[in-house]
């Protein structure tokens, strides 16, 4: 790296973060060594649960705490999480592919393990994944219906730019037909299940 002076920021979990400068001498390499504070922390210990009490069954499953750090959990964990807190109230967010739950203020104290169970109600929704391939930077302008023969039609109009687009929709059968702006349209059959994600791609290059 070129030299000069640089502020290095240290993140751990379980301990304080810390930032100090350090000089890069014109060889290009230093040395510095941090030593980090631990917090007063706890444990926090938990599982996210339908209403049978049962680990949810979704493909995609986080907690938001305070808004601004996130759990990512496995369905191989039984939806089960366990992360080292400072000693604090703590605001608690589920989210899963299927389901939803209330935010929930959590205390934890330190030295100790909160046990807590979320129940989240199944919603009977699970998502559709679409892929549009072009031959430009950005995806132009882009009408998306999802038809469902036998329930609710979804109508979309996609305008970031993105090739991806994620879309929420309950479980069922569903035509997806695309057709950005310049191009043809495009149609798919997919089938939607509860909780879990289902890909289509639409190419156009």
């Amino acid at each position: 790296m070129e030299s000069g002076e640089y502020n290095i920021e240290v993140e751990a979990d379980g301990y304080v973060t810390k930032t100090e400068t350090v000089t890069v001498g014109s060889d290009g390499a230093t040395r510095k060594d941090f030593e980090l504070e631990p917090v007063n922390a706890g444990t926090l210990s938990g599982s996210l649960v339908d209403e049978n009490g049962d680990p949810v069954d979704s493909s995609s499953t986080r907690v938001d705490l305070d808004g601004d750090r996130s759990l990512m959990i496995s369905p191989e964990t039984n939806q089960e999480f366990e992360v080292d807190l400072q000693d604090d109230l703590w605001i608690l967010e589920p989210e899963a592919l299927g389901y939803e739950a209330d935010r929930e203020i959590v205390p934890v104290n330190e030295g100790e393990t909160t046990e807590l169970e979320v129940e989240m109600t199944s919603n009977d929704e699970g998502q559709v994944r679409i892929f549009i391939w072009v031959d430009e930077d950005d995806v132009p302008s882009t009408d998306i219906t999802l038809e469902n023969p036998t329930g609710d039609d979804y109508e979309i109009s996609h305008t970031n730019g993105d090739a991806k687009l994620e879309v929420e929709v309950e479980e069922g059968s569903y035509i997806v037909e695309v057709q950005p702006d310049g191009y043809d349209t495009q149609v798919d059959a997919v089938e939607v299940e509860h909780g879990s994600s289902t890909t289509t791609n639409f190419s156009y290059t």
